[in-house]
């Protein structure tokens, strides 16, 4: 006897391994989405705080803020504390430098620059991860190579 073709449990066999390949490698690439979006979620924040930094040095007498504010970053769920904003998935951290690059009180008049400092503290991918901003705009990525900076 000559057999032309599969036979239907075969067939059957194929397309469930198939689908099992595509159901994991879509379930992967939704996670890289969520983080995709956590970064440029996380840049767009600290643009807002560098934003508000420049702003209230222009109006106040050449000093940065002393503390953020909600106004500062449209985090509703974010816990607020001095220098510090908490969000679910990132610490949002203002340090300020003199002229020699010594840490200095961010609202004291020898205040020169600053640096904002995300650290992602939520999450399972890239724990521990951080994006900075500093005075002059810079921006640096450290240790999540899926951040994007728009």
């Amino acid at each position: 006897m000559n057999k032309a073709g599969y036979t239907l449990i075969e067939l059957l066999v194929v397309f469930l391994i198939v689908g099992i390949l595509v159901a994991v490698g879509f379930t992967g690439l939704g996670q890289k989405g969520r983080e995709i979006e956590m970064g440029q979620a996380c840049a767009m924040n600290l643009q807002a705080i560098y934003n508000a930094e420049k702003r209230y040095y222009i109006e106040n007498a050449n000093t940065y803020m002393p503390a953020l504010s909600a106004n500062d970053i449209n985090v509703s769920t974010a816990a607020f504390s001095g220098i510090s904003i908490q969000d679910g998935n990132f610490t949002y951290q203002i340090q300020c430098a003199d002229a020699t690059g010594a840490p200095i009180q961010c609202a004291t008049a020898g205040a020169i620059g600053f640096t904002v400092t995300a650290t992602r503290t939520g999450g399972s991918y890239c724990p521990g991860a951080a994006m900075t901003i500093d005075q002059t705009g810079v921006v640096n990525h450290k240790a999540c190579s899926i951040w994007v900076w728009q």
